[in-house]
C-alpha cells in the first residue's frame, strides 16, 4: 500500500502539536498523586502519534521509523493491552470525566506492574469536616468478607448500616498507633499497605488483628494474616502479623487525612487531623478505641486508664476535651513519652477500650469496674493474707491484683503502700 503522507517527519510534528493543544496532559491533574517523567509523556506523544498515522494508512513499520521506536512496540500498541501508563489514564479519564472541583480520581486497586484498575472514587484534596470523609465512605463498596468477621464480634444487624463509619474511624486510631502505613514502590503514584503486629502474649489481640481486617474489607481493601513474627529484642513472645493491599486510598489516608508529607511519620510527626473534633460523639469515642487498643494499658494502682502517643498527644486531649472526659498528663521514659491518663471509670463508660472485640485491656477495666470496693476496713482474714504477702516480698500492684481476681475486690494501690510504711516503720518487712 502507498504511503498517503509525503512528509512524514513534519506531520509527526504537526500531530505533536495536536496532541498538546488538545490538553490530553492537563487531564492528569484530576487524578490523585500521579506524578509522570519527560519518559512517560513522551512514549504517550509516540502512541498518539502512531495511532494517527495508523488512521492516515502508515504501515506499522513506517511508523516505527517514522517515530524512531522498534516495530515489536508498535505492535504492541496495536494488537495488545500493553499501551503507556499514560495513555491507558487518558481512556480512564474519557470514560470518567471530571470530577467535581476540589476533588480528584483515586484508583483502590493496583497491579503489581503498576497499573491503576479502580474501582475509581472521588477524593477530596483536603478535609474541613467529616461531610468528606462520609462523601469518601459512601462511594465505596465494601468486600463481603466482613460479613464473615462481623459474626465473630457479635454485632447485630442493626449496627451493619453505620459500621463501616465506625471502623474507619477505628482505623485511623489504629494507624496513629501501632497500625503501620508501608510505602510502595511504583515510580509514578505513591501507594501504601497497612500492617499490622501484635504481640501474641495476649490472645486476645488477634480479635484485634481481624477487627482491622474486618474495617479494611469495609473500605474496599484486602487483608490478610500472614507468617508470624519472630521474638525480638524487646518481647520474647512471637506477634500476629496481618497484611493489606496496596492502595492509594492509604497514601490518601495518610497525606490528607493525617495531613503527612512523604519523608514523614506518625511515630515523630503529629498528624493534623483536628476535622475530628467536628465528628459526631460515637465516631469520636471510635477514634480513640482504635488507639487504645492499640498504644493503651490499664493502671492498676493508680485506678486509670493510659493512651500513648511519642507525637500526637495534643490532639487526643482535645478529643477527650471534646467529649467532656477529664484527663492529665504524666510523663514516662525519664520525662520523653507522654501519656494521657482518664480516671477507669470515666474510661469504662466511654468506653474507651472497644467492647465488640473483648480485648484483655477492656476485661480488666470491666473486672475493675464490677467489683467490690470496701467501705471501711478489710475483714482480719484478708488483713493476714495481705501482710503475710507484703512479708513474703510482695508489691503492692501484686496485692491489687490477688485482691481482685481471688476475692473480686478492688481497692488502690495507695492504701496498700500506706500499710507497707507500716510494717517498714515496725521493721517487720
Amino acid at each position: 500500500m502507498t504511503s498517503p503522507a509525503r512528509h512524514p517527519q513534519s506531520n509527526y510534528k504537526f500531530i505533536k502539536n495536536k496532541f498538546i493543544m488538545n490538553n490530553c496532559e492537563t487531564f492528569l491533574q484530576y487524578f490523585f498523586g500521579i506524578k509522570l517523567n519527560s519518559r512517560d509523556l513522551g512514549k504517550t506523544k509516540q502512541y498518539f502519534t502512531a495511532l494517527s498515522l495508523k488512521e492516515k494508512g502508515f504501515s506499522s513499520k513506517e511508523i516505527a521509523n517514522i517515530l524512531g521506536i522498534s516495530k515489536s512496540t508498535v505492535a504492541k500498541w496495536f494488537w495488545t493491552s500493553t499501551i503507556p501508563f499514560e495513555a491507558r489514564l487518558y481512556k480512564t479519564f474519557q470514560k470518567l470525566g471530571k470530577p467535581e472541583e476540589s476533588y480528584k480520581w483515586l484508583s483502590l486497586n493496583t497491579t503489581r506492574g503498576g497499573l491503576l484498575t479502580g474501582p475509581w472514587i472521588q477524593v477530596p484534596e483536603t478535609i474541613d469536616s467529616i461531610n468528606e470523609i462520609m462523601v469518601v465512605l459512601n462511594q465505596i463498596h465494601p468486600i463481603e468478607n466482613y460479613l464473615e468477621l462481623a459474626k465473630l464480634f457479635n454485632i447485630e444487624d442493626t449496627e451493619l448500616p453505620i459500621l463501616k463509619y465506625n471502623c474507619f474511624y477505628y482505623l485511623l486510631g489504629m494507624l496513629l498507633g501501632d497500625g503501620a502505613m508501608c510505602k510502595g514502590n511504583s515510580r509514578r503514584f505513591t501507594t501504601r499497605r497497612i500492617t499490622l503486629s501484635m504481640t501474641k502474649a495476649h490472645k486476645t489481640n488477634k480479635r484485634i488483628c481481624q477487627y482491622i481486617e474486618m474495617s479494611s474489607n469495609l473500605i474496599g481493601l484486602r487483608m490478610k494474616r500472614t507468617k508470624d513474627d519472630s521474638p525480638n529484642k524487646k518481647s520474647k513472645h512471637y506477634f500476629y502479623r496481618w497484611q493489606g493491599q496496596c492502595s492509594q486510598l492509604v497514601e490518601w489516608i495518610s497525606s490528607i487525612c493525617f495531613k503527612l508529607k512523604k519523608d514523614e511519620v506518625k511515630t515523630y510527626t503529629p498528624v493534623k487531623a483536628d476535622w475530628l473534633l467536628q465528628s459526631p460523639r460515637e465516631l469520636q469515642i471510635s477514634f480513640l478505641q482504635g488507639v487504645a487498643d492499640s498504644d493503651g494499658y490499664i493502671d492498676i494502682g493508680t485506678k486509670q486508664a493510659g493512651l500513648i502517643s511519642k507525637s500526637s498527644i495534643e490532639l487526643i486531649e482535645k478529643i477527650l476535651k471534646d467529649l467532656n472526659v477529664s484527663y492529665c498528663r504524666k510523663y514516662l521514659d525519664h520525662g520523653l513519652l507522654a501519656v494521657t491518663m482518664v480516671n477507669f471509670k470515666d474510661a469504662y463508660l466511654l468506653p474507651l477500650f472497644n467492647p465488640h472485640i473483648q480485648s484483655y485491656r477492656y476485661a480488666l477495666l470491666e473486672k475493675m469496674n464490677n467489683a467490690k470496693r470496701p467501705d471501711g476496713k478489710l475483714s482480719e482474714k484478708l488483713s493476714i493474707e495481705i501482710t503475710t504477702n507484703l512479708i513474703n516480698g510482695a508489691s503492692s500492684i501484686d496485692i491489687v491484683k490477688l485482691l481482685l481476681n481471688k476475692y473480686n475486690i478492688f481497692v488502690g494501690a495507695g492504701s496498700i503502700q500506706k500499710r507497707m510504711r507500716t510494717l517498714r516503720k515496725n521493721e517487720t518487712i
